[in-house]
């Protein structure tokens, strides 16, 4: 199985392309919450709680902030003023999403030996 695009990109962001799917898959194409018990252990209701915000982050979530950092660039290209001003806004969407990144690719790694259907 071939699971890395074959199209340029940097490793960061390689490692979103192919981690973020198994989530997609594991919720929408196994349908991890109709088939298996979530309530049986303490570590399968965190695994299943870190699930649902991972792919909601995966699914919606990233591509909205995604969107809003472009349009920031666009917005702060076209204004006056000191850089630092014009692209605060801008800085600080990057910083949510690779924050946010890294805690959801870190949980589908910390919490993996619960993805069993």
């Amino acid at each position: 199985m071939k699971v890395i695009p074959k199209k340029w990109a940097d490793k960061p962001e390689l490692i979103v392309m192919v981690l973020y799917p198994f989530i997609i898959d594991f919720v929408e194409g196994e349908a991890c919450f109709e088939v298996l018990n979530w309530d049986c252990t303490d570590g399968h209701i965190l695994a299943a709680a870190f699930y649902k915000e991972c792919y909601a982050w995966a699914k919606v979530g990233r591509g909205q902030i995604i969107k809003k950092i472009d349009s920031e660039l666009d917005r702060a290209h076209d204004a006056m003023g000191a850089f630092e001003e014009k692209y605060r806004e801008h800085s600080r969407l990057e910083r949510l999403l690779e924050d946010t990144d890294s805690k959801m690719l870190g949980g589908l790694i910390e919490y993996r030996q619960y993805m069993w259907t």
